[in-house]
């Protein structure tokens, strides 16, 4: 709960960042906030209970490929998010 906390302190701050070293400072926080939140596993923690009780009711004899292309999505949305970011900020222009 505590990295969810400063992750959402700090994109608070990332978004209202008015110069560059507030804007680093933020990200970096981001960075913390996201080890602290992946660590504990909160997210999948969250998820995956529903996913296989889903999947238990539904389709059990899929029970593994289910979870594997869960966790493919959320890996894959991960690796892309910096592919796109690039462009977009240089399209959007942050402002110095």
């Amino acid at each position: 709960m505590v990295g969810f906390i400063i992750m959402l302190v700090s994109s608070l701050v990332f978004g209202l960042a008015k110069t560059f070293y507030i804007l680093w400072f933020a990200r970096a926080l981001q960075g913390i906030g996201s080890a602290f939140a992946s660590t504990a596993g909160m997210i999948d923690a969250a998820m995956f209970p529903h996913l296989g009780y889903i999947v238990d009711q539904r389709h059990a004899s899929a029970y593994g490929s289910v979870y594997a292309i869960a966790d493919a999505a959320a890996c894959f949305g991960f690796s892309l998010g910096p592919f796109i970011s690039g462009p977009l900020v240089s399209v959007l222009e942050f402002k110095k």
